[in-house]
């Protein structure tokens, strides 16, 4: 990304007078590449989190909802 903004700054300044600059707007593809699907439903975490009621939970219990929860993320303890 950092090669590239650099390109871009060097392309600006060379033809900043020319006004090509106006159609290399287009050609940044900064958010293009990355485009997430939206979930289809609640996942494992969220599932597990709307079971869970805080307020009734010893500390002891808490701690292992948080260690269970980083296990469904794939976290090692």
């Amino acid at each position: 990304m950092i090669q590239r903004a650099s390109e871009v700054l060097d392309m600006l300044e060379k033809d900043g007078k020319s006004g090509t600059h106006k159609s290399l707007a287009n050609d940044l593809p900064l958010f293009s590449a990355v485009q997430a699907s939206p979930p289809s439903g609640p996942g494992k975490v969220e599932k597990r989190l709307a079971g869970a009621s805080p307020d009734e939970l010893s500390p002891r219990e808490a701690l292992a909802l948080l260690y269970e929860l980083k296990e469904l993320l794939g976290e090692k303890r």
